[in-house]
Order: structure tokens, then C-alpha cells, then sequence
């Protein structure tokens, strides 16, 4: 999973578009069980967010999430949802949603992304264009 920001993140909060681009299976460096063997969505929102408010924003925020898997089928999953922990030095983001079209209609759906949390010294002292993590993404 890469989250890139525009403009980049810094020390205080501002209006920052966030790209989102989740690749499954094999292509992102992991595996799939079940039907498919590979999923890709790409998502773009805006929140206030910064270095220090790093994916507290995403509980403001509805996400829809249109997955493409492997073969042509698609799920849409609205994550009414999410809650943001950091420990351990990362930051911990689980949504929970429903499947609203296409595969798995009407199921529930989990997604858990695992960040390392920014080096908020660092942070501070330049800004933060771009986030990688990784992604579990099960449709029950």
C-alpha cells in the first residue's frame, strides 16, 4: 500500500489530498486466499492532516473502496468504520464496512493497514511526499 500527499505532509495540519494506491497478491509482495489471486484499488480523498495528526484524519473520513481483482470481477466496500492506533512505533488503521456491489455483495469486509509512524524529529524538519505499508483485506 502506497499513500502519497499532496502537498506534502509537514508540522501543521492543512487541506492534503492523499492518493491511495493498494496492490494484492503477488504484484504487492504478498498472496491472496480465496477466488482471486490478485485485487488493485486506487483512492483519492482530502483531509486536514500533518505529521503529528498522521491518520487521525481517517476517521473522519468514509472511505469507498472499489477493488479490481484478478480476472475482471470488482468489489465496492464502504468503510463506515475506522479506527487509528499507534504502538510499538506504528500506526495501525482498521476499517470495517460492508460489500455494497459486485463480489461479495452484502458481506463485511475488514482492512487493515500497518504504518511505520513518521519520525516526528524528522518530520519536523522537511515534509513527507509519500507512506508505504501493508494491507490485509478480508471480505467475510
Amino acid at each position: 500500500m502506497t499513500v502519497q500527499y499532496s502537498p506534502a505532509l509537514g508540522a501543521l495540519p492543512r487541506q492534503t489530498t492523499q492518493q491511495v494506491t493498494e496492490t494484492l497478491g503477488s504484484a504487492g509482495g504478498g498472496s491472496c486466499s480465496g477466488p482471486f489471486t490478485s485485487g488493485l484499488a486506487s483512492t483519492t480523498f482530502q483531509q486536514q492532516v500533518s505529521c503529528l495528526l498522521q491518520g487521525l484524519g481517517d476517521t473522519l473520513v468514509q472511505n469507498v473502496v472499489t477493488y479490481v481483482w484478478g480476472g475482471g470481477q470488482y468489489s465496492t466496500i464502504t468503510y463506515p468504520v475506522t479506527t487509528v492506533a499507534h504502538a510499538a512505533g506504528q500506526e495501525t488503521v482498521t476499517s470495517i464496512g460492508t460489500v455494497t456491489a459486485g463480489y461479495g455483495l452484502g458481506a463485511a469486509s475488514v482492512r487493515v493497514a500497518v504504518y511505520v509512524d513518521l519520525d516526528l524529529v524528522s518530520c519536523l524538519t522537511s515534509s513527507v511526499t509519500q507512506q508505504t505499508g501493508t494491507l490485509a483485506v478480508t471480505i467475510l
